[in-house]
């Protein structure tokens, strides 16, 4: 399937403004992130696997995905779409969770994908980021737990 010749937010887009982009976002975005399982920090996307391992794969699908929804959730000042992602990422990085992603070792896909959490982070409504994520304080969470060794 073509996504530029079909209607679904690309069709006919010009992207011209700020609202062709925000709609284009929500088309990238909304597939995925009907297939986020938030209890689980786990994003499943058909597809094959990378090279590295299962833990790092399921950071890399999620962090690649956040980044646009940051962005979405920035654009149309609503931090509501991105709870969904704040659930996940407390679950994926919480070291006494069974999903947890882990952390990174030497030369590690997990260094890279951190990069994007971050970013999608910098960018978020702060109004996510002002609260608990996911019941878990804000200090305990986000990047700090995947990059301190315990």
């Amino acid at each position: 399937m073509n996504v530029l010749t079909t209607s679904n937010g690309f069709a006919g887009n010009s992207f011209a403004t700020r609202e062709d982009w925000v709609r284009a976002l929500a088309v990238l975005v909304a597939p995925a992130a009907a297939r986020l399982r938030p209890e689980t920090a786990h994003l499943h996307l058909p597809g094959g696997v990378a090279q590295y391992g299962g833990n790092a794969a399921r950071l890399e699908r999620f962090a690649r995905v956040l980044v646009p929804a940051a962005l979405m959730a920035h654009a149309t000042k609503d931090a509501s779409a991105l709870a969904h992602f704040a659930r996940a990422l407390a679950v994926g990085v919480d070291r006494n969770s069974p999903y947890a992603w882990g952390f990174p070792g030497d030369r590690d896909q997990r260094v890279v994908e951190i990069c994007f959490v971050k970013q999608a982070l910098a960018i978020a409504p702060r109004e996510l980021l002002g609260k608990p994520i996911g019941g878990v304080p804000q200090r305990a969470c986000g990047v700090a737990c995947i990059c301190e060794p315990r």
